[in-house]
């Protein structure tokens, strides 16, 4: 009687690590997608690194949603979303600080010129 308990047991265990197609499921890309993710977090000052481990973390969510870690695949989805997005969001924010830095500079030089006038430099040789 104790065989049978074991088997059905092992069974249901065995059972729960398999997909419809009774083909065993790994829950390896469901942890990887969550790493992946929490890099991309971690990493969002650092653009083409979190875009990448995003893209990544995205992937093997996706593929990991089969296993019996769904929750960590979901988890892994959503931590790649936010740190593509926290980046895409930093990688705006300094082109746009770019861009007002080279604007003022460039009213700046303007100033400076037009506060002098224009002469003929003959390079400090006088022409008669």
């Amino acid at each position: 009687m104790d065989e049978n308990t074991n088997n059905v047991e092992n069974n249901e265990v065995n059972n729960s690590n398999m997909n419809q197609n009774n083909q065993p499921v790994d829950s390896k890309f469901s942890i990887a997608a969550l790493v992946c993710g929490i890099l991309a977090v971690v990493f969002c000052c650092i653009w083409y690194v979190s875009v990448i481990l995003g893209i990544i973390a995205i992937v093997l969510g996706i593929v990991g949603l089969k296993s019996s870690k769904r929750s960590l695949s979901i988890a892994g989805i959503v931590t790649g979303v936010v740190g593509m997005i926290i980046s895409i969001v930093l990688i705006l924010i300094v082109m746009a600080n770019v861009f007002n830095l080279v604007n003022y500079f460039t009213d700046e030089i303007d100033s400076y010129v037009d506060d002098y006038p224009s002469s003929s430099y003959s390079g400090g040789y006088s022409v008669d």
